[in-house]
């Protein structure tokens, strides 16, 4: 990825995160808990499936959403990710366990997180142009084109474009170019935030309320 050295270790500095491995016992179990009309698919391999209530996910799998499909998926760790509609995510290190370093790559397309318990490993989600790191916390990625923005509801999450690293706090959000560089930390306005949630879907807008 787009990453330099410098962003790498700065984010280091941040959350000591280890690469994701192969499946392994003691490994998260997540799977597909719902899916909303359109299509959305997931692909193992050469081989790509319809995605439906109960799938059980594996590391390396990619889900794809078309333009009228959402998809949550639900692990036992408690991470839930909502994948809106017209989205390409790699599940790169989605299953390792907590004391690894958990990770998805968001090639396109929008998505919220939900990381309610610590992880001591720590969680990335890895975009073109950005690396959005975090411990536990309720945040939302967006890549367009290969441009990246990042949104934090809940917790705190450190972005690292290509040569720094930003910590966003609670309603804060950073866009990053798809050169990788960082623009000003702004504080999002309510209408901001609810288009965001009109675009992640239903689920990702309920849990603002609780």
């Amino acid at each position: 990825m787009p990453t330099g050295p410098t962003c790498r270790s700065l984010l280091c500095a941040l959350l000591l995160l280890a690469p994701g491995g192969t499946r392994a016992q003691g490994e998260t179990f997540c799977q597909v808990v719902e899916v909303t009309i359109g299509a959305a698919t997931i692909q193992r391999g050469r081989t790509r499936v319809t995605a439906v209530v109960g799938h059980v996910l594996a590391t390396g799998d990619r889900i794809r959403t078309e333009a009228a499909a959402r998809v949550r998926i639900l692990c036992d760790s408690g991470l839930t990710v909502d994948v809106g509609p017209d989205t390409r995510i790699d599940l790169d290190a989605l299953l390792v366990p907590p004391e690894e370093g958990g990770a998805v790559r968001l090639l396109r397309g929008v998505a919220g997180f939900l990381l309610p318990r610590p992880r001591s490993g720590g969680f990335e989600v890895r975009t073109p142009s950005a690396v959005a790191a975090v411990r536990s916390t309720e945040w939302a990625v967006e890549v367009s084109g290969e441009a990246t923005t990042a949104f934090v509801r809940e917790g705190r999450v450190a972005v690292g474009g290509r040569r720094s690293v930003v910590l966003l706090g609670p309603g804060e959000g950073v866009e990053v170019t798809a050169q990788g560089a960082l623009g000003p930390v702004q504080s999002w306005d309510a209408e901001r935030v609810d288009a965001l949630g009109a675009r992640i879907g239903p689920a990702w807008q309920a849990r603002r309320s609780r």
